[in-house]
């Protein structure tokens, strides 16, 4: 379960038709990267099954930090961009937003 891996001010929410946001309050990039990481490593162990087959459920996690003066947009740009990066890598992989940016 998805809930038992995030904090009680965690939020996680559906953002679009196959993405999700999840929010984790007063968290560095890279203790969200290992969260999200965990999340992922469970979903793609997580049995699940369609007539009678196994299917491995993957995702894709790109992680971004609000910096100072961040509107909520420029961090979902940036996590957007950290998602493609993922997919374009392979898939099935958490990867964090570009930090050579970062000031």
């Amino acid at each position: 379960n998805i809930a038992r891996k995030l904090r009680e001010t965690d939020f996680v929410g559906r953002y679009g038709g196959e993405e999700f946001v999840f929010l984790l309050p007063e968290t560095t990039l890279e203790d969200g990267y290992k969260t999200l990481e965990k999340i992922r490593q469970a979903i793609e162990a997580c049995p699940f099954h369609f007539r009678d087959e196994p299917v491995t459920i993957t995702m894709s996690f790109g992680v971004a930090q609000f910096r100072t003066g961040d509107e909520s947009a420029a961090v979902f740009s940036r996590a957007d961009k950290a998602l493609y990066h993922a997919k374009d890598a392979g898939r099935n992989r958490s990867m964090r937003e570009d930090t050579s940016t970062m000031n």
